[in-house]
C-alpha cells in the first residue's frame, strides 16, 4: 500500500502496554453468541471488573471456512460482545479498536481455541498514572502516512459534522470529505464500509438518520468518481455508543454522533 503515503489523516494511538489485561470469550462453531460457559464467565467478570476500561477487542474464528466468511462472523462475535459490556456499563475507551480476523492469525491446531473475543483492557484507576493519549487531527495541507492499517481496522471521522437531525454535512466538513475521497481515488484496491452513528436517541432499532447519513457519504464520493466496488455503508442508529445514553455531556453526544470508516480490503 505504498499510495496510502498520500493519507491525510492521522490516528496515533499510544499506552503502556504492560497496563493492559486481558480477557477471552468462547464461541461454539458458527455462532456468534458465547457459548454457555464463557457466557458465565463474561458475566462474573464483568461484576468483578466495575473499574475496567475496554481498549481493545478482537474477534476470531477457526479455519473451516473461507477468509471473508470467517472475517465478518468475527466482526458479528465483536459486535456481541461490545453490545454485552456497553449494556453493562462497561466503559468503552472513546478511541476503542475493534478488530476482527478472518484467518489472518495464528491459528492453534485446537479448533475451539480460535473461535474467541479477546478484551483488551486496563484498570481506570490507573489512568493517572498509565495515560491514554490519542492524536486524529484531520491535516489540510500536510501529507501524512497513515501506518500500520489493515483489513478489520475501523478508523473514526471526528471531524466530519451534519446540520442537526439531517443527513447534510455542515460546509467545515467538506473538506474531510475531500481528503477521503482522494484517499480512494489514489488506492483503487482500497475497499471501505461508511457506518453512520448516532447520539441521544435511547431506541436503538431507530437506525434511519445514521443510515441516510452514512449514504450521503457514499454518494458524494460514488458521484466524485469512486467506483460502486470500493464502496458500502451502513447505519447502525445508536446501538454501539462511545458514551452510554442519555449522555451527560455536550462532548460525549458529539462522541457518539459519529462517521466510522472500516477497511474491508487494501
Amino acid at each position: 500500500m505504498k499510495y496510502l503515503f498520500s493519507v491525510l489523516i492521522a490516528i496515533v494511538c499510544s499506552y503502556n502496554l504492560s497496563a493492559q489485561q486481558k480477557f477471552e470469550v468462547y464461541f461454539d462453531f458458527g455462532k456468534h453468541v458465547p457459548n454457555a460457559a464463557s457466557s458465565k464467565s463474561l458475566e462474573k467478570w464483568i461484576t468483578e471488573n466495575r473499574n475496567a476500561e475496554v481498549l481493545k477487542v478482537s474477534g476470531y474464528a477457526d479455519s473451516v471456512d473461507a477468509n471473508d466468511y470467517n472475517k465478518k462472523l468475527s466482526l458479528q462475535r465483536i459486535q456481541t460482545v461490545v453490545e454485552q459490556l456497553k449494556a453493562n456499563r462497561i466503559r468503552i475507551n472513546e478511541n476503542v479498536v475493534l478488530q476482527p480476523f478472518g484467518e489472518d492469525f495464528s491459528i492453534s491446531a485446537d479448533q475451539s481455541k480460535n473461535r474467541k473475543v479477546t478484551i483488551a483492557y486496563r484498570d481506570q484507576t490507573q489512568k493517572e498514572l498509565e495515560p491514554f493519549t490519542v492524536s486524529d487531527t484531520v491535516y489540510d495541507d500536510i501529507p501524512h502516512v497513515f501506518k500500520n492499517k489493515k483489513p478489520g481496522d475501523i478508523i473514526r471521522l471526528r471531524n466530519i459534522h451534519f446540520v442537526r437531525n439531517k443527513e447534510e454535512v455542515i460546509p467545515e466538513s467538506v473538506p474531510v470529505l475531500e481528503q477521503l475521497y482522494a484517499v480512494l481515488a489514489a488506492n483503487p484496491r482500497l475497499t471501505i464500509e461508511i457506518h453512520g452513528h448516532i447520539c441521544c436517541n435511547p431506541n436503538v432499532y431507530d437506525t434511519k438518520l445514521s443510515y441516510r447519513r452514512a449514504k450521503y457519504i457514499f454518494t458524494y464520493l460514488l458521484e466524485k468518481g469512486i467506483p460502486l466496488n470500493q464502496l458500502a455503508y451502513k447505519g447502525f442508529g445508536s446501538a454501539y455508543p462511545v458514551y452510554p445514553i442519555p449522555e451527560q455531556t455536550h462532548a460525549q453526544q458529539v462522541a457518539n454522533r459519529r462517521v466510522e470508516i472500516l477497511i474491508v480490503r487494501l
